[in-house]
């Protein structure tokens, strides 16, 4: 989605009923499978539904910023977020077609910093668990620019901003590394 269509979606949604948002304006980015249109949005298929129905919450409550979802995630009620997080979570997940990358994605993946080892809340095969998300097979890009966010603390929505901690000594090259190597688990 560009700037100009992203401008024109928001101004749609905001005229919205609540009733009106249902899973069909999620499928526009996330797609139809739960898998994203584009690699700047997440694919959802498979994601857990209580780490997604947190994130939705964080939507509408501003403790996650997204000009769109904060829409989106305001114009729905308590049920309407279950719903969804519960539709998404019993998708069948991802799967990348890409292979991981090299060793050094691994050694990044596994490597023990301030918070610990990405592998040790993800879980080795980046399954993630109820409340951390699954990364195995997300959008490279995504994973990116949300790992940029955390460590420019432009996203602080993990519990004791633990990702931040996480991503504060990543280079910009480690983060890249880390995001080949997730999208290809």
């Amino acid at each position: 989605m560009n700037l100009k269509t992203g401008a024109f979606a928001v101004l749609v949604l905001a005229t919205l009923p609540c009733s009106a948002v249902d899973h069909k304006v999620c499928v526009e980015c996330h797609g139809e499978d739960g898998v994203a249109t584009s690699s700047g949005f997440p694919n959802l298929a498979g994601q857990h539904a209580d780490y997604l129905l947190k994130q939705l919450r964080d939507f509408r409550g501003g403790q996650r910023s997204s000009p769109f979802m904060n829409i989106v995630a305001d114009k729905l009620k308590e049920e309407e977020l279950e719903t969804i997080a519960a539709w998404f979570a019993a998708l069948p997940a991802a799967r990348s077609s890409m292979r991981p990358a090299a060793s050094a994605g691994r050694a990044l993946y596994t490597r023990t910093g301030a918070g610990g080892s990405c592998a040790s809340c993800h879980g080795d095969a980046g399954e993630g668990g109820a409340h951390v998300p699954a990364l195995r097979g997300q959008q490279m890009f995504y994973l990116r620019e949300q790992l940029l966010n955390w460590r420019a603390g432009q996203r602080n929505n993990s519990p004791g901003r633990i990702m931040n901690q996480v991503a504060d000594p990543l280079s910009d090259a480690d983060i890249d590394t880390l995001a080949r190597y997730l999208s290809g688990m």
